[in-house]
């Protein structure tokens, strides 16, 4: 096998040499050969073939970032399958993106749950669930989050479910940065309340950016210096619900200096509290982000 490092940044005559063979190289050029081959995967897959030294390397970097597949679900079983059976492959895991479809009893649910257990390192998780019911939310799903060890910067969490296993979970979250979730408004909790949960403002403390409607931002603001907000289209929430709340976060939504919403916010009942307000992100119109 013949590499030309010549052509790598910072590669020079004096330092970097040609080799025939790559066991010729030193040990310490490895991760400067990998970062080169970053998002080259048929490359990288093809060093796990060379050495046993190389081949860690080239693992940890092929299993840092699973979020370019995320509805494949044969290729998720393939890969929860793996780690579990080497969980020194669960460690390279930073982030971890999946799209499910399914049942409360589907059996993958249970192989995603042991999957994230040795997920030990993982910073950025995304679970989406396309069966969304308001009426009948997921009581199955939450279970995958129960035994990890991991403490995430980010947490997508795009899925109607229990509320109550889910405040438990972001209890356990102190680094958490950014969070995606959909929190009960009023009218939901007269319709589910036992599956409806409040969130004591110590909770996830290091909260920068939320998304979320009134409902989560009622709940994850106070509290917290969050400075990015993004509210997506409320639905089935009231105008009167949304009008009353504000007033209740308005010291916190002074504080916030990016806002990404729909433009279903444009009547300008929010916009008033937005006292530091520099970019402001409508989604629907032409322009893509507007400085204030």
């Amino acid at each position: 096998m013949h590499y030309d490092y010549l052509d790598m940044p910072g590669g020079t005559h004096e330092s970097i040499v040609r080799s025939k063979s790559i066991h010729d190289l030193p040990v310490e050029i490895f991760p400067t050969i990998l970062r080169f081959l970053q998002g080259d995967y048929q490359s990288i897959i093809a060093l796990t073939t060379t050495s046993k030294t190389i081949a860690s390397e080239a693992n940890k970097l092929l299993y840092r970032d699973i979020t370019r597949w995320p509805a494949n679900r044969e290729r998720h079983t393939k890969f929860l399958t793996t780690i579990i059976a080497s969980p020194e492959l669960g460690l390279a895991v930073h982030s971890y993106s999946i799209v499910v479809a399914s049942t409360d009893l589907d059996p993958f649910f249970e192989l995603l749950h042991s999957g994230l257990k040795v997920m030990n390192k993982l910073q950025h998780l995304t679970i989406e669930d396309l069966v969304v019911s308001h009426y009948m939310p997921n009581t199955h799903l939450t279970r995958v989050l129960t035994g990890g060890s991991f403490s995430l910067k980010s947490f997508h969490w795009l899925c109607r479910s229990d509320e109550n296993p889910i405040a438990e979970f972001l209890a356990t979250q102190h680094d958490l940065e950014e969070l995606t979730i959909s929190w009960h408004s009023v009218w939901r909790k007269r319709i589910l309340p036992d599956m409806c949960a409040d969130v004591d403002a110590s909770t996830c403390p290091r909260l920068r950016r939320v998304c979320g409607e009134i409902g989560t931002l009622k709940m994850f603001l106070p509290g917290r210096n969050v400075q990015d907000v993004s509210c997506p289209p409320p639905s089935g929430t009231p105008i009167g619900e949304i009008e009353e709340t504000l007033p209740l976060i308005s010291r916190e939504l002074g504080r916030v200096k990016s806002l990404c919403c729909s433009i279903y916010y444009a009547g300008g009942f929010l916009y008033s509290y937005l006292e530091n307000l520099e970019v402001l992100h409508l989604v629907g119109f032409l322009v893509d982000a507007v400085r204030v």
